[in-house]
């Protein structure tokens, strides 16, 4: 006792088959469409992230920008050389300047910490113009001045401090 007849069967396969089949089309084309617009909306997304960022830190540069305090260790050296003595002199600190969009505005301006200054005479050389003098001493004893001249050959030598 059957309901229905094979052909009946058979024609409501096919009917279910084909609207599967329908079914899978239109369901692959919405997913397909579906999956466009998602990549879509992705790329536009991420385009808008990466230019929003690239402006963001084009202002924060241009803000960096304007106005720098450029700070860097200090020193000047002096060095001084006299006939009988040298003395040099260091001064340490920090130097600092105003830039403006990178440029420098205004001069420098420098901060001494602390100075250190060191004084050198040259013993030999202070003997050799003692000597020298001594020398030019007794050649004017020699001559024709030589009797109202009375020379001493040990030198007076001073020292001061401050």
């Amino acid at each position: 006792m059957n309901i229905f007849t094979i052909e009946q069967i058979y024609s409501f396969l096919v009917g279910v088959i084909i609207a599967s089949i329908g079914f899978i089309i239109r369901n692959y084309y919405v997913h397909k469409y579906l999956r466009k617009q998602i990549s879509q909306l992705h790329k536009e997304n991420e385009q808008a992230f990466f230019d929003g960022l690239r402006k963001g830190r084009a202002e924060r540069m241009d803000q960096d920008d304007d106005f720098k305090i450029q700070i860097r260790p200090y020193m000047k050296k002096t060095i001084k050389t006299g006939l009988f003595s040298s003395s040099s002199k260091a001064d340490i600190g920090i130097q600092y300047q105003l830039l403006i969009k990178g440029i420098p505005c205004f001069g420098p301006h420098v901060v001494i910490d602390h100075s250190i200054e060191q004084e050198k005479v040259d013993s030999q050389k202070i003997k050799f113009a003692l000597n020298s003098v001594l020398a030019s001493i007794q050649a004017l004893e020699r001559g024709a001045a030589g009797k109202s001249i009375s020379v001493i050959s040990d030198p007076l030598l001073t020292e001061e401090e401050d």
